[in-house]
């Protein structure tokens, strides 16, 4: 007798966090440059992922968001971990920096988005220094 056995749909690879996938793509980038004993390979935006090697693991770390629904019901990102072929994996070391990944990412969060305020306020800033000047320079 065979029995149909699923694969787990939820391993020790994968948390979810609510934010923005732009977001956390970006915070996953300044944590892993700074962890130690872990380095990034390559890294795409547009499709969310990071190539990674951590404790000489090659990696990849992939960001999606999820869909509003019944269950979920803010912008919410899943962060998943898998191997460099893209199927699930479940080791130690995975789960060691997806855990280094879950605790780290909220205040990473909120300081790329205090970083973007002030590069959008200085950017603010020059706009209204360079209306300002021309101004001054029609009134003479």
């Amino acid at each position: 007798m065979f029995l149909n056995v699923l694969p787990p749909t939820v391993t020790r690879g994968e948390f979810t966090i609510p934010a923005i996938p732009t977001d956390v793509w970006n915070a996953i980038g300044d944590i892993v440059a700074r962890t130690p004993r872990a380095s990034y390979d390559s890294r795409s935006q547009m499709i969310g992922l990071y190539s990674v090697r951590y404790k000489d693991q090659p990696l990849l770390i992939l960001t999606h968001g999820l869909p509003l629904s019944d269950n979920v019901h803010e912008l919410t990102t899943q962060v998943t971990a898998k191997s460099t072929v893209g199927t699930p994996v479940d080791t130690d070391t995975v789960a060691e920096l997806l855990v280094l990944l879950q605790q780290q990412l909220p205040a990473e969060i909120a300081q790329v988005h205090a970083r973007q305020l002030a590069t959008d306020a200085a950017a603010a800033a020059a706009l209204k220094a360079k209306a300002h000047k021309k101004k001054s320079r029609r009134k003479k």
